[in-house]
């Protein structure tokens, strides 16, 4: 006879609830970033720039990685076994776009430092 750890209820009942609000805020704060960074002060910086596409690869991202979780865990579907496909690009789509987020923060890192060094340093 099998018993379920306590862990596991805890991870079940954790990506129901929590999950789906981290969801729902999480894309409403970035859609709200997107919106204020595309105002004609922010759009024609290099740095408002770079905020809004970490803001869309913020919420691609979210949709795509914990969505999957939480539909498993609040409807016990799993779509990777929908379809093949679904799952390697899934896998895909997961592991590129948290790469993708991780490495606009090192751009707009690099571009913060250049102008800073422009700043101080002009000649």
């Amino acid at each position: 006879m099998e018993e379920d750890y306590w862990q596991e209820r805890l991870l079940v009942t954790l990506y129901m609830y929590i999950a789906s609000f981290v969801i729902i805020i999480g894309t409403i704060g970035n859609s709200v970033s997107i919106i204020t960074l595309q105002h004609r002060h922010f759009r024609s910086t290099s740095t408002g720039f770079i905020l809004t596409a970490l803001s869309a690869v913020e919420i691609a991202a979210l949709d795509v990685s914990l969505m999957s979780h939480w539909v498993t865990s609040a409807f016990e579907i799993r779509l990777e076994n929908l379809l093949s496909l679904r799952c390697k690009l899934g896998m895909f789509l997961a592991y590129y776009l948290h790469t993708r987020a991780s490495w606009t923060l090192i751009l707009l890192t690099v571009e913060c430092m250049i102008d800073f060094r422009v700043v101080s340093f002009p000649l």
